[in-house]
C-alpha cells in the first residue's frame, strides 16, 4: 500500500529478519536505501540481517558502511558488538581511540571503550572513559552504575553516591538494583 515510505519498509525488513527470511529483508533494505540513500538506515539494516545470519565479516562492512554514511551511537555500538563477537577487542579499542580523537563530543565512543575496558577487568581505564561520559550525560543510568561498581572494587566512597543518583532515576532497573545491593552489602548495610 506505502511502498515509498521509509518506516513501512524499515518494519517490512525487520519483519522478516524475525522470520528468517533473510533474501526478503535484505531486499526490503535495498527500498529503504533507494528511499533514504543519506541516512545509512539500509546499510544498518543489511548489517542486523547478516549479523542475524552470523555473517559477521559482511555484518561488520555493513554497519561501517552505515557509519560511514550518518555517524551515530547505534551504528558505532553494532561495530564494536560484531568485532567483540568476532573477538577482535584490540581493532575494537583502536577503532574507537579514533572516534574519541576526532572530538571529545563523542560520548559513544567514550561509553563503548569504558564497556570493553570493565569486561577486561581494567577499571581504572574505564573509569577514565566513564567519567568523559558523565561530563556530558550526568542522568546516564549505565554510566553510573558501571562508574559505582568500579569504585565499590576500590571501596571509594563515591560509589554509593553514585549508585543511589542511578537509583533515583531508574528505580526499577534490574542492574542498578543488583549494583546498589552489592554495594550496600560490602558496606556493611546487609538490611
Amino acid at each position: 500500500v506505502l511502498p515509498d515510505n521509509v518506516q513501512v519498509q524499515l518494519q517490512r525488513s525487520g519483519i522478516l529478519k524475525a522470520l528468517k527470511l533473510f533474501p526478503d529483508a535484505l531486499q526490503a533494505s535495498k527500498e529503504v536505501k533507494v528511499l533514504a540513500p543519506e541516512s545509512g538506515l539500509g546499510e544498518g539494516l543489511d548489517g542486523a540481517i547478516y549479523y542475524a545470519e552470523n555473517k559477521l565479516d559482511l555484518a561488520l562492512a555493513a554497519f561501517q558502511k552505515s557509519y560511514q554514511i550518518k555517524p551515530n551511537a547505534e551504528a558505532l555500538s553494532s561495530i564494536i558488538k560484531v568485532m567483540s563477537a568476532q573477538g577482535k577487542q584490540s581493532a575494537a579499542f583502536v577503532f574507537l581511540e579514533k572516534e574519541t580523537k576526532k572530538g571529545k563530543n563523542n560520548v559513544a565512543a567514550h561509553f563503548l571503550i569504558g564497556d570493553l575496558y570493565l569486561q577486561q577487568n581494567k577499571g581504572a581505564k574505564a573509569e577514565k572513559h566513564y567519567l568523559t561520559v558523565l561530563a556530558k550525560e550526568p542522568d546516564n543510568i549505565i554510566t553510573l552504575n558501571n562508574l559505582a561498581w568500579i569504585y565499590s572494587q576500590k571501596n571509594n566512597p563515591k560509589a554509593l553516591e553514585l549508585i543511589e543518583k542511578a537509583y533515583n532515576i531508574a528505580p526499577t532497573s534490574a542492574d542498578v538494583l543488583d549494583t546498589y545491593g552489592a554495594i550496600l552489602v560490602k558496606q556493611g548495610d546487609v538490611t
